[in-house]
């Protein structure tokens, strides 16, 4: 029975295992008075718990292993953390394990636990269902579905700050390159986001601010490769001295794809998209103006497009005539992507915890992101409204569902929990 060691963290911190029946593997009663607080980090699996043996109260770790002998098997013994461990529960006690020369406690579970309840669980977060509980979640109250939204929600956005604070310092202190180049993916989009960044990478914002509006356009086609060589552009010269000072060589024009993508997401449209947003150094105020003030003129903000440019969204001959340099769906992307993730970087390293806030209240305004996951949730019955609800579920069929991590999720506990409440638990 290839069982996952986080069955029985979610069965011991949940309780449901008979306490009241615990012996220790030395034939000693055991109390188990505080389960302890489950640990996703790195050492023991349950911080401060505290345990009775023979009328003697222990405060410290517990740890959790399927075999005792993964003790050693993961190298525990030369890990101070874990001296503090007051308590190693197994399912199955197939070695004896000491710390600092003493046998630590060991409570085996093999004698508890039914192997039919085990399966179960194993088997539900093991489903091949892209969401395991997607037949059981409609009905749970919405609350346990509203809390597990704003964990993930906030696990979410400080793991983007986090990735903000290693390329700002990674840079040097350069915010505005790592802005644009968050810029850059936002508007390549899922399929030409990494192009983007590589394009946005292979120079440096600064440098291109030096040359006028046509040729910094130009030097960004030319250095993705998708500006044809029979092209006669009288910025050419330009492009191709911008590329020999820096000493850039174009990207291969195979990197970008255009296949399955709507016209108006054409990667050259998209660069001039680019080339446009980067020169308003109003875009960058986001982080120092008052966000509504600044969400006004992001919101009236086109640039003109040029002759050319309203009629194709490629190089290709074939025309195509609109007028509407940014759209409102890709504005609020931006807002979504890189507004709000910069605005949490600022609470979380700068201490300015008001930009957090800020942050969600941007969310819960904005309307609900449309792509296969969002539809997906619609469609068992998850109501999605706002950006807050559909960056939440987001998170959490990413990092949640697709990872198996139902033990770790409110929505996945509450479901195994009344499952169990309907039937004869025998571990109970």
């Amino acid at each position: 029975m290839n069982i996952k060691e986080e069955v029985l963290h979610y069965l011991w911190k949940t309780k449901r295992l008979p306490f009241h029946q615990f012996i220790l593997t030395d034939g000693r009663k055991i109390e188990i008075l505080n389960v302890g607080k489950h640990n996703f980090e790195s050492g023991p699996d349950f911080f401060n718990a505290q345990i009775k043996i023979d009328g003697l109260i222990w405060s410290g770790n517990i740890e959790i292993h399927m075999k005792a002998s993964e003790w050693y098997l993961h190298k525990h013994q030369f890990d101070n953390a874990y001296e503090n461990v007051i308590l190693h529960v197994v399912y199955q006690n197939d070695k004896t394990v000491t710390v600092q020369n003493e046998k630590i406690p060991t409570l085996e579970l093999s004698h508890y636990i039914s192997k039919d309840e085990l399966n179960k669980i194993q088997q539900f977060v093991t489903s091949k269902n892209k969401v395991a509980c997607s037949q059981q979640i409609n009905k749970l109250e919405s609350i346990f579905i509203t809390h597990q939204i704003e964990t993930a929600l906030f696990q979410r956005l400080k793991r983007k700050a986090t990735l903000i604070q290693e390329r700002y310092v990674e840079l040097g202190g350069d915010l505005k390159q790592v802005i644009i180049e968050w810029v850059a993916q936002i508007i390549g989009g899922k399929t030409n986001a990494l192009p983007m960044i590589e394009l946005c990478q292979q120079m440096k914002y600064n440098s291109l601010l030096r040359v006028n509006e046509n040729e910094r356009t130009v030097i960004l086609f030319f250095l993705s490769g998708l500006l044809p060589d029979n092209i006669d552009l009288k910025e050419w010269k330009t492009a191709q001295h911008f590329a020999n000072k820096y000493q850039l060589k174009p990207m291969n024009h195979s990197t970008w794809k255009f296949f399955g993508l709507h016209a108006y997401s054409y990667p050259p449209f998209r660069i001039l998209q680019f080339s446009q947003l980067i020169a308003q150094d109003k875009f960058f105020h986001f982080l120092s103006d008052d966000i509504n003030l600044w969400l006004k003129w992001w919101i009236d903000w086109q640039f003109e497009l040029p002759e050319y440019w309203k009629k194709h969204t490629s190089f290709s001959t074939k025309e195509i005539k609109h007028s509407q340099s940014f759209s409102k769906q890709l504005k609020d992307l931006v807002v979504i992507n890189v507004v709000v993730p910069f605005l949490c970087w600022q609470g979380f390293y700068n201490q300015q915890y008001d930009k957090i806030d800020i942050a969600f209240e941007l969310l819960d305004k904005l309307p609900a992101e449309r792509n296969n996951i969002i539809s997906y949730w619609k469609k068992i019955q998850i109501n999605v409204k706002s950006a807050f609800e559909s960056q939440g579920l987001l998170e959490l069929i990413n990092e949640f569902c697709s990872n198996k991590k139902c033990l770790s999720c409110q929505i996945g506990m509450k479901v195994l929990q009344n499952e169990n409440n309907t039937k004869d638990c025998s571990i109970l």
